[in-house]
């Protein structure tokens, strides 16, 4: 299997390389290995049934989509390298982008994306603020 880069390179997909990448992108959050090897396995099977070749890009979705499943922050972190944000409009698309995307756990829902003074929760308790 190939995968086609950016620049039209071709490379032969490497199941070491991404498993290395995810470990990167999970450094330091609560991501526990046996979740990179499920995910890497999930991405190399999924390439595999595209065909001979596949895009860098499809590669890095389905990456960033898995990262984001197993833990939000991880996607983000991800998401950061991979996208290459110009600034933090593109940063805050991205998160959108990924809540739409990706069923983000309730624990995370209160704090991704919103500024204390916008959030009508407060996030000590998850409760709804009293008028």
């Amino acid at each position: 299997m190939d995968v086609v880069k950016r620049d039209g390179r071709r490379e032969r997909f490497d199941r070491q390389k991404l498993l290395s990448g995810l470990r990167r992108a999970a450094g330091g959050r609560p991501v526990r290995e046996e979740q990179l090897e499920a995910l890497t396995e999930d991405i190399a099977a999924a390439v595999r049934r595209r065909g001979p070749e596949t895009r860098a890009e499809e590669v890095g979705e389905l990456a960033l989509q898995g990262l984001a499943r197993i833990d939000p922050v991880t996607g983000i972190q991800f998401a950061s390298v991979y996208r290459r944000f110009e600034d933090l409009d593109e940063l805050e698309a991205e998160v959108r982008r990924l809540r739409d995307a990706v069923a983000v756990p309730s624990d995370h829902e209160s704090s991704i994306g919103l500024s204390p003074t916008d959030s009508s929760t407060d996030r000590r308790t998850g409760h709804a603020r009293q008028p």
